[in-house]
């Protein structure tokens, strides 16, 4: 969590607010999707939390399954592909 905002030093910040998108009506939490190129249907999907920076608005995002993340990368999984713009 961040204590003090990198960008201008204020120690105002919003802490651990969750990511929403709004895809089809439907509200679903920001996630990274990996999937197993080999295993169509073994995929590993780690949401996100973000604090931000009452003063500038600089925003920081965290994970805590971080230690999941980086064993499903060294396992061979890849960032799912989405026809969704960001």
């Amino acid at each position: 969590m961040m204590n003090e905002c990198p960008k201008c030093g204020s120690t105002d910040i919003v802490p651990d607010l969750v990511l929403w998108t709004n895809f089809d009506s439907d509200r679903h939490i920001t996630h990274i999707a990996f999937d197993n190129p080999e295993k169509k249907r073994d995929a590993v999907e780690i949401g996100f939390r973000i604090d931000v920076c009452g003063n500038c608005g600089y925003a920081e995002m965290h994970t805590n399954s971080q230690s999941v993340l980086l064993e499903a990368w060294k396992n061979g999984f890849k960032a799912r592909e989405t026809s969704r713009q960001a």
